[in-house]
């Protein structure tokens, strides 16, 4: 099978990994490409197998006409490219993107089926949330990353639930530490000023919070904790290598306000971390139900500092949810189980176009 993957980039984000490592996984039996806006390299090691093509074509636009340009030389682009390639199926990951690949695919007559990465609700640009009711109807197939989020796409027949595979686990076999760590990005959606207040209210002067990611938020976070005096508390920046982070840690905490689907998360269960989060939309609750950790009323600190204080003062609650959650990171969440549920969608794509 012919796959053409198509993002706006190859960056550091979490949906970037996604299409990375599922592309590097598929290329060992498929022939595989992906296709991109930009022209930088990949932030993830891209196996050699997969084809590598640079649109260049990404840009900042600002006003209707600027912008209505950009979607024409964007769709022009990829149809072409699709017309020359001749995938048997196209792939689009992200709202934006799949709105222009899908106008593309169907100008090129080919298969297209595109995944969401935002949960439904909180795409916040209004016309992005008016093309998306007219355009995702025309795609042969929508893929989610949980089943709460695929309840919102009713008006759609052909709706699948696919959650994120693990990538390869490289989390160094090392004692545990008096840590608590938060992954992402610094920004309002990732909630960590809560993160920083719960720790403080916590009392937890002999443990360290890290907070490992980069953004717009880090100026008032850096506020934050020197208004605290909380010598105890890191920003350490975006992590390449965020693996040995996960396995010094004993604690993970997650304070979105909401998620597509928490990859960082998963990685923590995987590496045996005793996880707290926020039930928030989507995907903490259907990972850590059954007790494989602590879930909490939304943007309740005074509950995440609780606890926090609780996993901290309890090395046996830690351990517990540590087993249970890493079992089922890793039995659940396997590449190869992950790949195969894209296989299998995609046959029965291919088969009703």
């Amino acid at each position: 099978m012919k796959i053409l993957f198509v993002i706006a980039t190859l960056d550091s984000g979490g949906a970037e990994r996604v299409v990375t490592h599922l592309a590097n996984y598929l290329s060992g039996t498929h022939q595989v490409a992906i296709a991109t806006f930009w022209s930088k390299e990949p932030f993830y090691p891209l196996s050699p197998e997969v084809e590598y093509i640079r649109l260049d074509i990404m840009k900042n636009t600002h006003g209707v006409v600027e912008k209505a340009s950009y979607f024409a030389k964007r769709v022009h682009a990829l149809q072409k490219l699709m017309q020359k390639h001749d995938p048997d199926v196209v792939v689009s990951f992200l709202s934006e993107t799949n709105i222009i690949a899908t106008v593309a695919a169907k100008l090129a007559k080919k298969p297209i089926v595109i995944s969401e990465r935002i949960a439904h609700g909180f795409l916040q640009l209004r016309y992005l949330r008016i093309a998306r009711r007219l355009v995702y109807p025309l795609a042969d197939a929508l893929v989610t990353q949980t089943e709460g989020d695929r309840q919102n796409y009713s008006y759609l027949s052909n709706v699948h639930v696919v959650p994120n595979a693990l990538p390869a686990i490289n989390c160094p076999d090392i004692p545990k530490e008096r840590i608590i760590l938060g992954v992402g990005r610094l920004e309002e959606q990732k909630g960590f000023t809560d993160l920083v207040e719960a720790f403080v209210q916590a009392g937890l002067s002999d443990w360290r919070l890290v907070i490992a990611g980069e953004g717009s938020q880090r100026e008032r976070l850096e506020h934050l904790i020197q208004r605290h005096g909380a010598d105890n508390i890191e920003l350490i920046g975006r992590q390449k290598d965020i693996w040995p982070w996960y396995a010094r840690a004993s604690v993970f905490a997650m304070t979105s306000r909401y998620e597509g689907f928490p990859n960082a998360l998963l990685e923590a269960m995987a590496c045996g971390c005793g996880c707290v989060s926020y039930d928030c939309p989507y995907g903490p609750a259907e990972l850590l139900g059954d007790g494989r950790g602590i879930l909490l009323p939304l943007g309740d600190t005074k509950a995440l500092g609780e606890a926090l204080r609780s996993l901290a003062r309890d090395a046996k609650l830690r351990q517990n949810l540590g087993i249970k959650a890493q079992k089922y990171a890793k039995e659940e969440f396997a590449i190869e189980k992950i790949a195969k549920k894209w296989e299998e969608m995609i046959e029965h794509v291919l088969k009703s176009s």
